[in-house]
């Protein structure tokens, strides 16, 4: 995250090094819509600047409650237990890992036919 930060970052920088360089190529005369567009350029950069501060520190203040949030989690010592199994049950495998085969139980009032 703080790489792409300062990648874009480097990105402005260079922009303006570019507008820079643009104007001082152009011996110093430019038209009034030319000085214009320099002057949004900059204050455009001028404005990314303090958005990728801004993000600086919410990064850091979200880094900040990560590992608050990790640090406060509670394992229960034991799991609660079912307390009973539904007869029919299951345990099979899938691509190594367990999973359980429970029986729904039906209701007498219905068919076993799905609704068509």
């Amino acid at each position: 995250m703080r790489y792409s930060l300062l990648l874009v970052a480097g990105c402005i920088v260079l922009a303006a090094l570019f507008a820079y360089d643009a104007k001082s190529a152009g011996g110093g005369t430019e038209s009034g819509e030319e000085e214009h567009n320099t002057e949004q350029f900059l204050a455009r950069i001028s404005s990314l600047e303090e958005k990728v501060e801004s993000l600086e520190r919410r990064v850091l203040t979200l880094e900040a409650r990560q590992h608050e949030t990790l640090t406060n989690i509670v394992v229960p010592e034991r799991w609660p237990e079912m307390e009973s199994i539904p007869p029919g049950w299951e345990q099979r495998e899938f691509n190594g890992m367990p999973y359980y085969m429970v029986p729904v139980q039906r209701d007498s009032n219905r068919s076993a036919e799905p609704n068509r």
